[in-house]
């Protein structure tokens, strides 16, 4: 106040999360939601996810094998099997989970968006049998969104890019375009051994533990100085234009096009137009891509079928071995415990960060 005055008694001062969690306590009526919102720890999702099939009476095979079996199941099902739940232990667990199943069931169209580095393989699974068992997918704005890892993880994808570690085995040498493989993992603790590699090569934008044991060290560029489009999770183009100059020579597909015209492959790209061209010749879905719109039509399940899943995690966070957005994850704010959480009448704890 000595510096600003009475002014200062209306500033907020806090973490990003907190102070978002502030403005939406006293705005979020406005876009039509309570203002007693609750937010859910990775524990607490688990279990309404847990609940949300044990309302479906849906624990064991038997029950899973029944569904599939009984074409006439149906959405209003559904919701009459959800109303007839009434087996919880927690009292507000029980009303807001049977919210929940009650707008969803009845919706005519809904979305499930979830993190996809973030939620287990076995908690996507729960999520997959709840949109199936509701017939809320395969249809436009209905059904799942994964919400990838980073902002061009739908176009490696849509390009053929799906391998992962196990494709390491038997490399002698590796080319490393902005990963830092080598840097520990703080939920699992692991490293990737490198030790089997006659030859490294790194371009990144920092110096990594990875950089510290590669032959060749080349300087990379970030996305901050890029020119061309991402894919988003939506499968949308995205226009990006370079914000900065990094004083950079080669930009990271040039280095890549140089490296093969040593090996007497010409890639044939003069900038990132060339690039944007040959993908539409070779890639059917991006023939009649336009920036914003998505592409590929609606997307349905390859294959569905229920899968019976056991007490399990809901959160198993995979890192991400991309060295730049590491870089930028450490500088944010981290989360913090509210202090004002409100509690249930078993005081377990439903608000744990903002």
């Amino acid at each position: 106040e000595k510096i600003v005055g009475d002014v200062a008694q209306e500033m907020w001062m806090g973490t990003f999360h907190s102070i978002c969690v502030r403005i939406l306590r006293r705005f979020i009526d406005r876009i039509g939601f309570d203002t007693s919102f609750l937010i859910f720890d990775t524990s607490d999702q688990k279990t309404v996810v847990k609940e949300c099939l044990k309302a479906l009476n849906i624990d064991d095979n038997t029950e899973i094998q029944y569904l599939i079996s009984d074409r006439q199941y149906n959405i209003n099902d559904f919701a009459r099997r959800f109303a007839k739940a009434t087996n919880y232990k927690d009292e507000i667990s029980m009303d807001f989970i049977s919210k929940v199943a009650n707008a969803y069931a009845s919706a005519k169209k809904a979305m499930i968006v979830f993190q996809q580095n973030v939620v287990s393989v076995d908690g996507a699974t729960m999520i997959a049998d709840i949109a199936l068992l509701s017939n809320h997918i395969g249809s436009p704005r209905d059904g799942i969104l994964v919400v990838k890892a980073k902002n061009n993880s739908q176009g490696l994808l849509d390009l053929g890019v799906k391998a992962g570690a196990e494709a390491m085995e038997g490399v002698k040498a590796l080319l490393c375009f902005g990963e830092n493989p080598k840097f520990e993992r703080p939920h699992s603790g692991l490293k990737v051994d490198l030790s089997s590699l006659e030859f490294l090569m790194v371009l990144d934008t920092h110096m990594t533990e990875t950089c510290e044991e590669a032959d060749v060290i080349i300087p990379g560029s970030g996305f901050a100085s890029v020119t061309g489009t991402f894919t988003n999770t939506e499968r949308r183009l995205q226009k990006v234009n370079a914000a900065i100059d990094e004083g950079v020579q080669l930009s990271n597909y040039e280095v890549a096009a140089e490296i093969a015209k040593v090996y007497e492959v010409d890639f044939d790209f003069d900038d990132t137009f060339d690039i944007s061209r040959e993908m539409k010749d070779r890639l059917p879905k991006y023939k009649s891509a336009k920036l914003g719109e998505i592409q590929g039509g609606v997307l349905t399940p390859v294959n569905p079928q229920f899968v019976v899943v056991g007490d399990a995690k809901f959160v198993d966070i995979h890192e991400c071995s991309d060295n730049l957005m590491n870089v930028i994850n450490d500088r944010l704010p981290k989360q913090v415990k509210n202090p004002n959480s409100i509690k249930s009448s078993n005081s377990k704890e439903l608000v744990y960060n903002a």
